[in-house]
């Protein structure tokens, strides 16, 4: 009862400050400026979801330059690989603003749903927008941000390399933990994958949080010098990445990546270069796998929090140690194929999704869904 009466004083307030804020977001317009909503403490967000979103204003010839609150929490070190029509200011007070506001266009541009879709609340009620990536991906382009990343001084790596990434449990619980962890890798599994591309001699850079000491990899965050820009920059000079559902891999498919992904979900995001392979998480419902033409497909896929797929009966299917070593083998059997076709079940799946161009492969992994 308490809560309640809490939450709705919150939103009376927001209410009762409509007109002043409206008034400075009236101001800022005037001056060619806009108050811009990104979650600033998530690669995947502050990074792919600016860069995705200006590309879509750059198309319409946007006038405005965007606003963008940092605070104490906010990833450090990227703000010279942000668009040039960003703005970000350390501002709690903003911060604040752009977050109450978020779903008030007059007032904020919500960058959000760039790459990912959109749950949330909007004077009570529930309130979706879908996922703009598919379209935005193929607007993209991303040489201008390479040239400025191969500008900077060389990496201290001889040769070429691969770059490795894996999600996995956060220690301090800083990425809402128990709702996210439906998203994690398991370690192992990690393991093998690294171990098969090693041992073909191919160098690993690994840019997890966790190292791996495995011989042949290097495991750049020990570096004292490394940040949030480094790991932009390892990506963009790499030769392929390989990586599951989390910031990073956005970064890589921005940059047309040759790529190997596995335990993807939600099943909206692909890799965009031929040369790439794609892992889904196989969605099962009492049992039963669930297929992608189904409502109900399309309904778990919109979801962004563990707790909704529990409350569901959902399960999501994650890559094993088995599965893993025939997913580096399908890889390197594409990446020596000339002309690769692609396969039925890969062009009924990217059609389904309204993607256009040429995309990468789904992994025989995800065979049973030659069923559907």
């Amino acid at each position: 009862m308490l809560q309640s009466i809490t939450n709705l004083a919150k939103e009376l307030v927001k209410v009762v400050l409509i007109p002043a804020v409206g008034l400075l977001a009236f101001i800022l317009r005037v001056a060619g400026f806009r108050l811009a909503y990104v979650d600033t403490t998530k690669l995947g967000h502050f990074f792919c979801d600016t860069h995705l979103f200006c590309c879509f204003l750059s198309e319409g010839k946007c006038r405005f330059k965007y606003i963008i609150s940092i605070t104490n929490n906010s990833i450090k070190n990227l703000n010279y690989y942000l668009p040039e029509n960003c703005r970000p200011i350390p501002s709690l007070f903003l911060s604040y603003i752009s977050g109450w506001y978020r779903n008030y266009p007059f007032i904020v541009e919500n960058f959000t749903n760039s790459h990912t879709q959109i749950n949330d609340k909007f004077m009570g009620s529930e309130f979706y927008r879908p996922s703009q990536y598919s379209k935005l991906i193929q607007l993209y382009n991303s040489q201008p941000l390479l040239n400025k990343i191969n500008k900077q001084k060389k990496l201290n790596i001889d040769g070429g390399y691969w770059v490795f990434h894996f999600r996995q449990p956060s220690l301090f619980n800083l990425d809402g933990e128990m709702n996210q962890k439906f998203r994690n890798s398991n370690i192992d599994v990690a393991e093998v994958i690294i171990k098969e591309i090693v041992k073909r001699g191919t160098q690993v850079v690994n840019l997890s949080e966790r190292e791996i000491a495995i011989e042949g990899v290097i495991n750049v965050r020990a570096e004292a010098t490394f940040n949030a820009s480094s790991l932009i920059e390892y990506i963009g000079r790499a030769d392929v990445y390989i990586g599951d559902s989390s910031g990073p891999t956005v970064v890589a498919q921005m940059f047309n990546k040759p790529s190997l992904l596995f335990n993807i979900f939600p099943h909206s995001f692909f890799p965009k270069n031929p040369k790439s392979i794609v892992h889904y998480k196989i969605i099962k419902s009492n049992g039963r796998v669930i297929p992608f033409h189904e409502k109900f497909f399309k309904q778990i896929n919109g979801l962004t929090l563990g707790q909704e797929l529990i409350d569901l009966n959902v399960e999501l299917g994650a890559l094993n140690k088995i599965n893993a070593r025939k997913l580096i083998s399908e890889y390197y059997l594409l990446l020596e194929r000339q002309n690769y076709k692609k396969t039925r079940q890969t062009q009924r799946y990217y059609s389904h999704n309204g993607m256009e161009r040429q995309f990468g492969k789904l992994s025989e992994q995800n065979r049973n869904w030659d069923d559907f």
